[in-house]
Formats: C-alpha cells, structure tokens, sequence
C-alpha cells in the first residue's frame, strides 16, 4: 500500500503535527510521501522562496487573505496532479485548509479514496480571527462542506469536534475516527537538561516557575494569565511567569506587562525551535495553558504531560477528553480568580505536582505518542482498503515543495 500524505500549513504547529505523524508512520514501515509546504524536513530555503513569499503577502495585503488562499488552488492542484501521477498511491491523506479543494479533485479524476485530516473548523476559526480585507466566510463554509462530503473517511482531533461537524455540515458520526494529537515520548522526557537556558534560569533565580510556549492567540486566555498574575505578584515573591512564542496578542501582552510593571514578575521570550523546547519546559513546575477552544487537541498539552509536569489546563470539552481534575491536572473555567487559585495552589502543594505529573506521563506514553495516532490512521487505511496488501513494509520518503 502506498500513502500520501499532503499538507499545505507551513505553520510551525502543522510542522510538529507532520513531522510525529509521519515519523510515526515509517517506523511501522508505510510507503509514505510527506508533500508539505514547510521547512520542516530540509534546512536550506530555495532562492526563488523569500520572492515568492513577499509576493504573496504584498498580494494578500491587498486583495485580503482569503483571495490568496482561493487562488493557491491552482499550484497546489498542479503539486497533487504532479505528485499522484508519479507516485501512483492507493490512498491520500489530506490536512484541511482554508478555501483549498484542488488536491480533493485531484483525487476525485483519479479514483483515489482521501483520508481527511481536520485539526479544526477552518471556516469557523477564520471568521474568528479576522475581520478585514476580503473574506469569502459563505464560500468556505460550502467548500468545507464539499471537502468533507468527498472524503472517505475523516479523522479529528476529538470528540467534541467529531460532534460539531456532525452538526454543521450532517456529516456521519461513523465516517469520523478520533484520533487526538499526540508526542514523541523520546524527546520530551523528564531527565533532560536545562542547561542550555542558563540566561533564564539566572533571571528565574530560585523561585517557582509557571510557563506557557506557545501562540499568543485570542482563545489562550493570556488576558486572563496576565490578570492572574498581577493579583499574584502583589501577594507572593516566590512564584514568576515565562511566556515564550509570537501571536496576534504579543504585543498587547508586552504592553500590559509594562504598564502594570510586572516585569520582574512575567518574562516574555521570543518563538523558540521545537528542538529546544524541552529543555525550557523542564525549567517550569507548573505548565500553563489558560484557555483554549472547544474542540482544539493542544500539541503543547501532550508534550508538558510527557516531561511529567503540573499542568494547569482549561476544563474545556476536548482537553477534559485527555485530562482528568487532580489525577493528571489541575483544571479550571479560565477565569482569572480560577487560575489565581489553581496556580496558587500547585505553588504549595508540590506532594501534588509530582502526583499530577507523573500522572500525565503514565497516561500519554499509555495513549497519546505518535506512534498511537499513527497507528489508529493505519486502522482507517485498511478498513477503506481491505483488498490490498496491508504488510507495509516499503522504504519511507519525503518530498519536499517549495512554496
């Protein structure tokens, strides 16, 4: 059986999702082709790219995103178009975009069944995020309805959203698998070192120290997180905050942190690589995601279980598909009171920390590694394809577009 699997998000989050999935799949021996528009898999950029790059985003800033995203169709139908007809698959596997289609037909002229990989309501979450330029919100409703309905089968990244396309678009529950995001139990565990911030830990000093990585995104709840801290930086010394990665409210919360002069209390850190994200994780004793949608699968939440942290985590429909109350976390409703008082309880208790974590960690390598999410894909593919030949034993290989 051979499999290609085709995602178009060049974001850094995509990258990690891409990368573990696909990992994970070679070492169950899949005949695999990752095309993806990323960096991810190769080091040097091509010249023509930072060309390219400012041509679209001049052209993006004119005519509005969503026009951008329309016309991508064409390259990215010429990319699918190029790569079946060389590869030759039994199967796709597609990561949702906004406003993308062409790879569906692309599938549709060949006879090729798709496995629809949906991280989120991608017409939903635009129309959240951005209200200006021109935006085509009906259109992408019906091209994700159009998408969803060409797929064979469809995995998401959890119960909650499983239920939500259900709803919206009449999709059936039987077609949808839930497969939630996963880690890889090999680079994030609890004995690495944190050596390589030696400039942090001189600023964290001996204190306490709860962090967040990640995008500074409206649905997180840094306003929320900033609050919680100004109230806990006037009653305690011994507890600080280290905000790390890049977002929409970056700059909103570097100037709340100025203006309340929390600066000896919050520490906001520019985006750091993948690869050194242990090594910072390993600093905090709490882990913080504030707040998050519905139904979002958080990467983040399966790598601060994996180093075995505290974690404190919003009690929201899909992270309590993952997280348990005082078993494997510590959750609140997201408000600032409630984040206050989770924090400042795991502050005191660390007999708790150490339970949490070591909870957390017994439960992601049991349930929630790479290799687990690939494994349920792999259920899928034999299932649409129970004929062929299911020993998947061929070479693995990358194919690398520039975008």
């Amino acid at each position: 059986m051979k499999i290609c699997y085709f995602t178009y998000d060049y974001s850094e989050g995509a990258g990690v999702h891409a990368r573990g999935f696909a990992s994970a799949l070679m070492g169950e021996g899949v005949d695999l082709s990752l095309i993806s528009l990323g960096n991810w898999n190769s080091p040097a950029y091509t010249p023509y790219k930072p060309v390219a790059k400012s041509i679209w985003r001049r052209f993006a800033a004119f005519f509005g995103y969503d026009m951008k995203c329309l016309l991508k169709n064409v390259p990215y139908g010429l990319i699918a178009w190029k790569t079946v007809r060389r590869e030759r698959p039994d199967l796709l596997i597609v990561r949702t975009s906004r406003l993308q289609f062409s790879t569906n037909l692309v599938a549709r002229w060949h006879r090729l069944p798709i496995i629809l990989e949906v991280n989120t309501l991608v017409s939903q979450e635009h129309e959240a995020m951005c209200k200006r330029h021109w935006h085509f919100n009906r259109l992408a409703r019906l091209l994700e309805a159009a998408v969803l309905k060409s797929a064979a089968a469809i995995t998401v990244v959890s119960e909650e959203l499983r239920r939500m396309i259900a709803k919206q678009f009449g999709t059936p529950l039987e077609k949808m698998c839930v497969n939630h995001n996963g880690v890889d139990p090999e680079q994030f565990v609890p004995s690495v070192s944190s050596e390589a911030v030696k400039e942090l830990k001189g600023w964290v000093r001996d204190r306490r120290v709860a962090g967040f990585i990640g995008s500074f995104q409206p649905w997180h709840g840094m306003p929320e997180l900033i609050d919680a801290f100004a109230e806990i930086g006037r009653l305690r010394k011994d507890i600080c905050l280290v905000i790390i990665g890049d977002g929409p409210l970056k700059r909103w919360v570097t100037h709340e942190v100025y203006e309340r002069h929390l600066e000896d209390v919050v520490h906001i850190l520019p985006p750091i690589s993948h690869r050194d994200m242990p090594s910072y994780v390993q600093l905090f004793d709490i882990a913080v995601m504030a707040a998050s949608n519905s139904y979002g699968s958080p990467v983040k939440i399966f790598e601060y279980m994996a180093m075995g942290k505290a974690i404190l985590a919003p009690n929201s429909p899909a992270v309590k598909e993952i997280l348990v109350h005082q078993r494997t976390a510590w959750l609140t409703d997201g408000g600032t009171h409630e984040i206050k008082e989770g924090l400042l309880k795991l502050l005191d208790d660390p007999a708790l920390r150490e339970a949490l974590g070591t909870a957390a960690r017994g439960e992601v390598l049991k349930n929630y590694t790479w290799r687990h999410n690939a494994l349920r894909v792999m259920d899928v593919c034999k299932a649409l394809l129970p004929d062929r030949d299911n020993h998947l034993l061929a070479p693995f290989e990358t194919s690398v577009v520039s975008r």
